[in-house]
């Protein structure tokens, strides 16, 4: 190549780099601020949404719900899992997964060495030397396969285990659902005895005056009107801190109370049907399917590190020219030589991590099983428990109908009566504990088994592709 061929060659490589560089510039990312909130975005009953485009389960749909006909249990937890801002936050880390992915799929950016001299003195004749080349890293494409797994794996944990926090939601809103629905009849239970009690209370009184009771007899009515005031009041704490909850998780603003309508529909466990789940539980629970994700993303990660052993090998081509008019044309070679065994510290570190993922999978595999049996058992108590209670409640009901009559007819005194209608509400009471206490079990090990929460809502029904 002749002398002004060469330098009509690198002024043109000059002007079409600065040709291309305002389309280089044009596709670089520009800063823009994103300053913090200072105010709370919790929101009103009537702003809440149920828009399915915000869920990435397949087959979602829309769900229409009206707020003034009462949420039931499928509307509070479709709405729970779309509105709750721990929630919202969580999402965002799919698109960083997506991002994460797409740079693992890429090459190492080509490396661009130029440089120019200008001689100043020495012996002509003397030119304008330059020099030019370009390195391109070889060994990223061998590990691109395996880089590109692990990424995939990855971002398929990422989703699982969002999914599984949206189970969970979707899991303590049923459980706040039966609380409060349970919470409303021991209100109106415990409201209907303390009435019966503040009654007596008064009546008492005007007895006092009268000469028709004695103080002995006003003070046993008055610990019992106090007693049930008391247990009342205590109530209306607990329930006013379960609507807060229910609140915090809808993403609403403290003290909205919404209409709660409908019943807890929850399935029931036969013997045969509770095995089958048992034994694909491992299938069907987010959280399991995460951890082996997480695990095939090591896995991936060994791979590479395997491959990552050998040298590392960089190709280059380079064009030059030196003063003295000496031009050049040639490639270059870059070998990262294995010599210090960072190659073989590498191995051992991914190797010792797939290991331990391996056994804590096993762990959470066991400990998982062990709750399953655990609440299995623990249903079944209960249920056995209700059984016997709610024979007695009825028993006590019918006893109950029969002391009022007697005693609005005349024929038994207030304490009498009192005392045994303390009683049958004590047990009303226990019988509506025991029904939540078991809707709340029968929800937690529909969770445990990895039954999708409300199969018949607009959510996710379980791990996918």
């Amino acid at each position: 190549m002749s002398r002004g061929s060469a330098q009509r060659l690198f002024w043109c490589a000059c002007r079409a780099g600065i040709a291309l560089l305002p389309l280089m510039l044009a596709a670089c990312a520009t800063y823009h601020p994103r300053p913090l909130a200072h105010h709370s975005d919790l929101t009103t009953l009537a702003h809440l949404t149920a828009s399915a485009q915000r869920l990435h389960g397949k087959g979602v749909r829309e769900h229409a719900f009206h707020a003034s006909r009462g949420l039931d249990m499928t509307d509070v937890v479709t709405l729970a899992v779309l509105n709750n801002p721990r929630l919202k936050a969580d999402r965002l880390r799919l698109g960083i997964a997506h991002a994460q992915l797409l740079q693992a799929g890429l090459l190492p950016e080509p490396e661009v060495q130029a440089g120019f001299s200008h001689p100043t003195a020495g012996p002509p004749p003397l030119v304008n030397g330059y020099s030019a080349g370009l390195m391109e890293d070889l060994s990223a494409i061998i590990t691109r396969h395996d880089r590109r797994a692990q990424a995939r794996a990855r971002g398929d944990k990422v989703r699982l285990d969002i999914l599984w926090d949206e189970w969970q939601v979707a899991y303590k809103a049923q459980q706040l659902y039966i609380r409060i629905r349970a919470q409303a009849r021991e209100m109106r239970v415990l409201g209907a005895w303390r009435h019966v009690c503040e009654k007596t209370y008064r009546s008492d009184l005007v007895a006092l005056k009268h000469g028709e009771l004695t103080t002995a007899q006003l003070a046993v009515d008055q610990a019992r009107q106090e007693q049930a005031s008391a247990h009342w009041w205590s109530l209306k704490r607990r329930q006013y801190k379960t609507w807060l909850a229910l609140d915090a998780l809808l993403g609403l603003q403290p003290g909205v109370e919404p209409k709660l309508a409908g019943k807890a529909k929850l399935p029931s466990w036969s013997a045969a049907d509770f095995h089958k789940a048992l034994m694909h539980m491992p299938e069907r629970r987010p959280d399991l399917q995460a951890l082996q994700a997480g695990y095939r993303s090591q896995e991936a990660r060994v791979r590479q590190a395997i491959l990552q052993q050998f040298p590392a090998l960089s190709l280059g081509i380079s064009r030059g020219q030196d003063t003295q008019n000496v031009q050049t044309i040639g490639f270059a070679i870059h070998l990262t030589l294995p010599l210090f065994g960072q190659a073989h510290a590498r191995i051992a570190i991914a190797r010792a991590t797939r290991a331990y993922l391996h056994k804590s999978y096993q762990d959470r595999l066991d400990e998982a099983v062990n709750q399953v049996h655990e609440l299995h058992g623990t249903s079944a108590l209960l249920r056995a428990q209700l059984r016997k209670e709610r024979a007695r409640w009825a028993s006590l009901r019918t006893m109950d109908r029969s002391n009022r009559q007697s005693f609005d007819d005349g024929m038994m005194d207030t304490a009498d009566y009192l005392d045994t209608h303390a009683h049958a509400v004590a047990v009303h009471m226990k019988v509506i504990t025991l029904e939540a206490q078991l809707r709340r079990a029968q929800s937690d090990l529909a969770l445990l088994l990895g039954q999708a929460p409300c199969p018949n809502s607009t959510l996710p029904s379980g791990p996918t592709g």
